[in-house]
């Protein structure tokens, strides 16, 4: 088993340095995608010594913004330039659950499997369908702040979700959603790639719609049949991701949630921080039961 693993980082690099150790395998590509704001992460002193390291060219990475799913395209386009049995999306602040050994006796085992995680009925639901049927312009520009920008923006946005407007009338497709993170069979992040344009156009002067893309792609394809735990409700059980919620930001995990991510049965868990002696020791404990 040959694996690409897709990183996006932007913070946090004392656990980008344990996530590359612990990824650092001679089957293993690791393919990395720092922030262009970010002044946390010295691209030098990274490096492996047995997978191959790639460091993709960076671009700003906003949140809310399109520029997250130009990252994700441009990522498994650099990483298809190689043959690989599964390609893996993570963050600079998620860990494996799974020494690579284990990693790889997983995948043989459930070879074929698409692990990316669709909510049924969440992506059309009223509220988070309009992260894509209306315009919610310069977000790219605006991420998390509140200037004049973005309540031009929002004043725009207001006026369409007053007069019922859609961007698409007519459009025949069904949208799904989900975690961002997965872990695709090389086919299916062929088939990803020859609809990213289509992405691209689509979800242009959108909202968080890397949450959506992949998901429509693979969910309207012959792919959504191969999903890992299809048809279960969690969709974190079908990527095998571990995270926990704070409304709708992921908790910081701590040492005190050792038991649950080690009994988890996933495959990588978010996110991870050094903000606090627990947060720390659990980074360090992880570290030392999976490299």
């Amino acid at each position: 088993m040959k694996f690409a693993y897709m990183i996006m980082a932007h913070n946090e690099p004392y656990i980008l340095d344990k996530l590359i150790k612990m990824l650092d395998y001679p089957n293993n590509d690791i393919y990395i995608h720092i922030d262009a704001k970010s002044k946390l992460i010295d691209a030098k002193t990274l490096c492996t010594n047995y997978a191959h390291l790639v460091l993709v060219p960076s671009r700003n990475m906003t949140w809310g913004g399109v520029s997250q799913i130009y990252v994700i395209l441009g990522l498994l386009e650099k990483a298809l330039k190689t043959k690989h049995d599964y390609y893996h999306l993570i963050s600079g602040v998620d860990l494996p659950l799974k020494n690579n050994s284990d990693m790889v006796d997983f995948f043989v085992k459930n070879k074929g499997k698409e692990f990316i995680g669709i909510t049924p009925g969440w992506a059309e639901s009223p509220t988070i369908s309009e992260r894509y049927k209306l315009h919610w312009l310069f977000q790219d520009n605006i991420g998390k702040k509140r200037n004049l920008i973005f309540f031009l923006s929002r004043i725009i946005t207001n006026i369409e979700k007053i007069y019922g407007y859609k961007r698409e009338r007519g459009e025949k497709i069904y949208f799904y959603g989900g975690p961002v993170w997965f872990s695709i069979t090389e086919d299916a992040a062929i088939y990803i790639i020859k609809h990213g344009g289509w992405a691209k156009k689509r979800f242009r002067a959108t909202i968080c719609c890397d949450e959506i893309f992949a998901q429509t792609i693979i969910g309207n394809s012959e792919f959504a049949e191969r999903i890992y735990n299809k048809g279960v409700k969690d969709s974190h059980s079908q990527c095998l991701r571990f995270v926990r919620f704070n409304k709708e930001s992921p908790f910081v995990l701590e040492i005190k949630d050792l038991d649950d991510l080690v009994n988890s049965g996933c495959l990588f868990a978010r996110k991870f921080a050094t903000n606090s002696v627990n947060e720390i020791a659990l980074v360090d404990k992880i570290y030392d039961l999976y490299r």
